[in-house]
C-alpha cells in the first residue's frame, strides 16, 4: 500500500458492488502526525489482491478541512461516482 494512502479510525467498511473496499477514514494520523494540523477526513476505496497482499486505491473524495471529524463519520457509494 502506498504510504500516502494509510488511515487511522476507519468507519463503515463494506465491499462495493464493484467489488473494492470502501470506508470513512477520520484523517487523524496518529501516531505519526501528533501535531494535530491539517487533519483531514476522507472517504476512501481500495482494490485488493489477497493474493498478493496489494490494495491499491481505486476512489478518494476528501472533506474539506474544516469538516475534519475525529471520532465518526460513514461513507457509501449513491450511483454515478457519488
Amino acid at each position: 500500500m502506498d504510504p500516502k494512502d494509510y488511515f487511522y479510525f476507519q468507519h463503515a467498511p463494506h465491499i462495493t458492488k464493484d467489488g473494492d473496499l470502501l470506508f470513512f477514514d477520520n484523517g487523524d494520523y496518529a501516531p505519526q502526525d501528533t501535531a494535530k494540523l491539517q487533519k483531514r477526513s476522507r472517504a476512501i476505496a481500495f482494490s485488493l489482491d489477497s493474493k498478493n497482499m496489494v490494495a491499491k486505491r481505486t476512489y478518494q473524495a476528501p472533506l474539506p478541512i474544516k469538516q475534519y471529524t475525529a471520532r465518526m463519520g460513514s461513507a457509501f457509494l449513491i450511483g454515478k461516482g457519488n
